[in-house]
């Protein structure tokens, strides 16, 4: 299902709040706002409904669902100032971050902070929000989080098409579609659980238990970018 097909989807923007879904309009409005300055609450005039589909058994709490329209305009964009970062680095995306997944780009490393500041806590906070209400206990995340993963068949990272079966040592993960379908072709994130690929739609993520055993399935064509973010349960 194309995320312009879920229900309550909002084909536009609300008013109540500014779109800005280019480099051109990012860099002269990051201008504007230091990484010191205090962030505006980010309200919606009518919040999305609470709609998302179950992955196996209730009980093992994966659940699939989309991104408001709002935080999907910003996607392109974050994609665009990772990818400026990366060539900034020594190795480019191969930051070694993670022993697994190798080619990770923390949100608030990218433009001194200021993609953080800018729209990665919007993001984060959506999502930790979720995860807090599926789970009832308040979560954090490090200083890592969110970061942006890049599978390739190409250029610097192309060596890092996907990632074994394996489990995340933290309570909870959540992994954002950043890239649409054409751009690439095989992927998706096996749950041996329910022995089954999930395939997601840009602006789609899923949220599951960080003890679950999954894999990144190898690409066969293209980039596919996510954005994930590891979540821990508040002592």
């Amino acid at each position: 299902m194309r995320p312009e097909e879920w229900p309550g989807h909002v084909a536009s923007a609300p008013v109540t709040h500014e779109i800005i879904g280019n480099d051109l309009q990012y860099n002269k409005r990051q201008k504007q706002h230091s990484t010191a300055a205090p962030r505006l609450a980010f309200y919606l005039s009518t919040p999305p409904p609470d709609v998302f589909s179950t992955i196996g058994h209730p009980s093992l709490r994966i659940q699939r669902r989309l991104l408001p329209a709002h935080l999907i305009h910003c996607l392109p964009t974050i994609r665009s100032r990772c990818e400026a970062h990366a060539l900034t680095l020594p190795s480019q995306w191969v930051t070694n971050l993670y022993s697994l997944t190798r080619c990770d780009v923390p949100l608030r490393e990218v433009d001194g902070g200021r993609l953080f500041d800018f729209w990665g806590w919007r993001i984060a906070d959506y999502l930790r929000g979720l995860v807090e209400g599926m789970c009832k206990k308040k979560m954090k995340m490090d200083r890592h989080q969110p970061h942006v993963l890049k599978y390739s068949t190409d250029g610097p990272a192309g060596f890092h098409r996907g990632v074994r079966l394996h489990h995340d040592k933290c309570d909870f993960t959540v992994n954002l579609m950043m890239s649409r379908k054409e751009e690439y072709e095989g992927g998706g994130t096996y749950f041996s659980d329910v022995d089954e690929t999930v395939h997601l739609n840009f602006g789609e993520f899923i949220i599951h238990p960080g003890h679950l055993l999954h894999s990144g399935v190898d690409i066969k064509k293209g980039t596919r970018y996510i954005m994930v973010l590891f979540l821990n349960a508040v002592k």
